[in-house]
């Protein structure tokens, strides 16, 4: 069961306690969280050894993405699961560890520091969000700009991956 409800980390407890009560014994538990620690999702069920998350990227149509977070007691059966279920939605699945210590798994670490430099950027006026979000897409390819993906991550993408405004 994949888990997608709003990034508060008292639901998604209280989502996972749910599902740990409802769903079978052999059952493997998703959290699409974007940062939350797997070891506060996985406590709050009797089966921690079947609790992953599957980091979905936005926009989740076009991005290859799949971070699949796990802990040193998670099974590797359901690493092994997941990572077939995300090849065969057409995904790259990428297995790293839970840091309970950091909000944020690696790609999202990794963007925050970008962003930040990326505002940097726009403040002291050597570019505008959209000629930024513009250099990102042509220098690396990537489906989106960084300020168009918050945008879209925060309001939904249009059908050809930019930001609701449609700026890449």
């Amino acid at each position: 069961m994949l888990e997608a409800v709003p990034e508060r980390l008292d639901l998604k407890i209280r989502v996972f306690r749910e599902l740990d009560r409802v769903a079978p014994a052999d059952c493997i538990l998703a959290s699409n969280s974007s940062g939350f620690p797997l070891a506060a999702l996985a406590s709050a069920t009797n089966r921690p050894e079947k609790v992953v998350v599957w980091h979905w990227a936005s926009p989740p149509a076009v991005m290859k993405f799949a971070e699949i977070v796990v802990r040193e007691d998670t099974s590797q059966d359901a690493i092994e699961t997941v990572k077939q279920l995300a090849r065969s939605c057409g995904k790259n699945p990428v297995v790293v560890k839970d840091n309970p210590m950091a909000w944020g798994y690696v790609a999202n670490r990794i963007y925050a520091a970008m962003l930040v430099e990326a505002g940097r950027v726009v403040a002291e006026g050597t570019a505008t969000h959209a000629e930024v979000n513009q250099l990102m897409v042509d220098c690396f390819g990537w489906p989106v700009g960084p300020f168009a993906m918050v945008e879209g991550a925060q309001k939904g993408f249009s059908e050809d991956g930019a930001g609701s405004s449609g700026r890449r």
